[in-house]
């Protein structure tokens, strides 16, 4: 009875709010609330339900499924709802044929181009725009499989690690991992997926002479890293990529930064156990070696 009562207040409220206004606040969130809200009031209900509802929320989000591939692609897999469902959330990592598509965002503006420049207009110093970059900048790599419909975002919505300073001192390294979580097939070792954006800060000249500081996005790639730092090969690639699509998701972002910090520690205990090992062999080997080397000694003089 209470629902009932909450759900007819919020209808009577909204009445208030025209159906154009209630969209442009729903678009602003993200799919939990939107299935939260559907369930507020049969106006939020329609407006959810409603796919050109969803579609222009991911034309927000994602300015790549503006294309016509990109559309087609999301309309045979299951529609820009379950798009927006499956692409939002990031990895957790936790628990357990394609296409790609890149979005990478600046100040909530998208960039589907994979050389850009941008104007600076507040940022003075390399450590004011480190910060803005860290802060602003988004980036989102969406595995499709045609065959089954299935999808994921292999990249974290904020950077989770960088370079300054690197190669040059105008360029900035942006990391957005996701860990994949571990698998048999890997010694039960999780996998980082590594989607890391260069960006390059120069001056270019002007019309009267003078010069304006710009940025530009020159490379965006992904690899996947195992625990010791080392690329995988193809078929190790292929199996994981398929595991990934039913892999646990999240939309906090602090989850997604502890299971990277989680991974880089194990990794850091790997190596140093791993050289540890190493330089064990390597003193047998020497003490061993010596050992023979003075029992030949001995032979031969007696």
């Amino acid at each position: 009875m209470e629902m009932g009562l909450y759900a007819e207040g919020v209808d009577h409220e909204r009445r208030f709010l025209s159906s154009d206004l209630l969209g442009e606040i729903l678009s602003r969130v993200d799919a939990l609330t939107l299935a939260k809200a559907s369930c507020a009031s049969s106006e939020f209900r329609r407006l959810c339900a409603s796919e050109a509802f969803w579609e222009r929320l991911c034309n927000l989000r994602w300015p790549s499924t503006k294309q016509a591939a990109a559309k087609d692609l999301i309309l045979q897999t299951g529609g820009y709802r379950k798009f927006c469902e499956n692409c939002h959330p990031c990895l957790s990592g936790t628990g357990t044929a394609t296409v790609e598509h890149c979005d990478y965002v600046e100040d909530d503006e998208g960039i589907t181009a994979v050389a850009i420049q941008t104007e600076l207009s507040s940022v003075s110093s390399a450590e004011g725009l480190w910060k803005a970059l860290n802060e602003n900048m988004t980036v989102s790599w969406i595995l499709v499989n045609k065959k089954t419909g299935r999808m994921v975002n292999l990249a974290s919505w904020k950077p989770v690690d960088g370079l300054r300073h690197w190669p040059c001192d105008g360029d900035f390294v942006l990391q957005f991992g996701t860990v994949i979580p571990s698998t048999e097939r890997l010694r039960n070792h999780a996998v980082h997926c590594n989607v890391a954006a260069k960006v390059r800060h120069f001056n270019v000249g002007t019309a009267d002479g003078g010069c304006k500081p710009v940025i530009g996005v020159t490379e965006v790639g992904m690899k996947l890293e195992n625990i010791g730092g080392a690329r995988l090969n193809g078929r190790e690639s292929v199996a994981l990529l398929d595991k990934v699509l039913s892999c646990n998701r999240t939309v906090s972002f602090s989850t997604v930064l502890h299971s990277h910090r989680e991974f880089h520690r194990n990794r850091v205990a790997w190596k140093t156990e791993r050289i540890r090992q190493e330089n064990q062999r390597e003193l047998t080997v020497a003490l061993i070696s010596g050992v023979g080397a003075f029992l030949c000694l001995c032979y031969c003089l007696s």
